[in-house]
């Protein structure tokens, strides 16, 4: 998310922002198009900077139905910049990147600590302490952020203006109750269930076995309500129990 002037350039002196769904609303998606209704709160999109106060009229940007004002949107596979698919994509990404620094992390751990165990004619599958403890650090990131804390509370309702909200929620495996880890809540967060749904996914999937057993037993302990730390008190208890029943019925390694 930048300040951009009327060339679409950046304004990099005025400061950028890694968007995902920690971030505060009014620091979102300048730069970009945004289509969609989220009542008072405002972002950057649809905006420009005129001057070199490098301020944004985040109201003229706001809830925004129809782009047609600002270029031809006939040209284009699509007029929508559905807000919905930004809060869903920034999320995506992010999450990624976690998976994919927790496996490189790892991997890297893993060799150094076997490196010097032929140093130190140590066994060969010997794991290091700082090896363990890098490995049970990434395993961290990927929790915190698959279970959505630090999460940015919406403080009023979100809409999107294509179909993306229900293509989006139909794709995801259901439990026999039609529970999914893609619902969308856009009440006052973004998934019903606060649960990434990239858990499901090829990336988390093929995580080393050290960082991902790592994950899944943290997880299925905070989600049976063993492991009560102030980092996931924004998880109810009813929650928690929903998500793993979810999990239960969807996900191999919980069944």
């Amino acid at each position: 998310s930048v300040f951009a002037d009327a060339a679409g350039r950046p304004k990099l002196g005025s400061g950028t922002f890694t968007t995902d769904h920690t971030s505060p609303f009014d620091e979102r998606w300048g730069g970009w198009y945004v289509t969609g209704s989220h009542g008072s709160m405002r972002h950057m999109g649809n905006v420009i900077c005129t001057d070199e106060a490098h301020e944004l009229d985040r109201e003229s940007g706001a809830n925004q139905d129809d782009l047609g004002e600002f270029f031809r949107t006939d040209s284009y596979l699509t007029p929508h910049s559905d807000i919905v698919a930004l809060m869903v994509l920034e999320h995506q990404t992010q999450m990624h990147n976690a998976i994919t620094a927790a496996n490189f992390e790892t991997r890297q751990a893993l060799h150094q600590s076997y490196q010097m165990n032929e140093l130190l004619e140590r066994e060969p599958d010997f794991i290091s302490e700082s090896a363990t403890r890098r490995i049970e650090s990434s395993a961290d990131r990927v929790l915190k952020y698959l279970l959505m804390c630090d999460e940015f509370a919406l403080t009023d309702s979100v809409a999107g203006t294509s179909m993306f909200a229900k293509e989006f929620a139909s794709m995801g495996p259901r439990d026999s109750e039609q529970r999914s880890l893609r619902d969308l809540d856009l009440e006052t967060r973004l998934f019903r269930y606060p649960c990434s749904y990239l858990i499901y996914s090829d990336s988390f999937t093929e995580l080393p076995s050290e960082v991902k057993a790592r994950v899944l037993e943290k997880l299925k302990s905070i989600l049976s309500g063993d492991d009560q730390s102030e980092t996931y008190q924004h998880l109810s208890d009813t929650i928690r129990r929903e998500i793993l029943e979810i999990l239960k019925a969807t996900h191999p390694d919980f069944q």
